[in-house]
């Protein structure tokens, strides 16, 4: 297991953190019995800053980077390409435990997402997700797993809180994609707009 420094990506405004505090976490400490395992559908770095407000609090957090549509914080950290994440779990070639990543602030860890070049949608896997979402619920209050615009990933989760830039924001916007989520059989806990 290896540690990364996440300093750079958890900076907030006071009114990030304070949208964050408000909305984020007063919401999801009201659900805890019932949604630990979050999906956080939209902006990754939203995400992330999101399971880091969660982790002030003294909640341990996974943050699990699903997105399969792309790498982002993998390449953030200058980690190499060859680093394990959850895509190599679907595709059986890495265990659960090998994939937590440390960070420098204790109680929020990481799963990258792994190498996206060859993954498909079809090889994402119900029951595997299950069995990784089991397996680390006893270690971490939270599970808030990045998911990007897959439904799919984000309807396997207890629950999503939809997370938007102010510049992507519209009423209307906001309201098809619940209605996607809704769709897939995803309850949203409700919509976070950064500036």
């Amino acid at each position: 297991m290896f540690s990364v420094k996440v300093d750079k990506l958890t900076a907030m405004t006071d009114n990030e953190h304070n949208c964050y505090i408000v909305t984020a976490r007063t919401v999801l400490e009201k659900c805890h019995d019932v949604y630990r395992t979050i999906a956080a559908v939209g902006d990754g770095t939203m995400a992330f800053k999101m399971a880091a407000v969660l982790q002030e609090k003294g909640k341990k957090v996974l943050f699990a980077d699903a997105d399969i549509s792309e790498e982002i914080f993998l390449s953030k950290y200058r980690l190499g390409k060859n680093l394990k994440g959850i895509t190599d779990y679907f595709l059986d070639d890495e265990m659960p435990e090998n994939l937590i990543c440390m960070t420098n602030r204790e109680g929020l860890d990481i799963i990258f997402t792994g190498a996206v070049e060859d993954f498909e949608s079809e090889d994402i896997d119900r029951t595997k997700f299950e069995t990784l979402k089991n397996q680390y619920l006893n270690d971490y209050d939270y599970i808030i797993v990045q998911s990007g615009d897959c439904t799919e990933i984000a309807a396997m989760c207890d629950a999503a809180v939809l997370m938007l830039n102010r510049s992507d924001y519209s009423e209307m916007s906001a309201e098809v994609k619940v209605d996607s989520l809704d769709e897939q059989g995803c309850y949203v806990l409700g919509v976070i707009v950064s500036e």
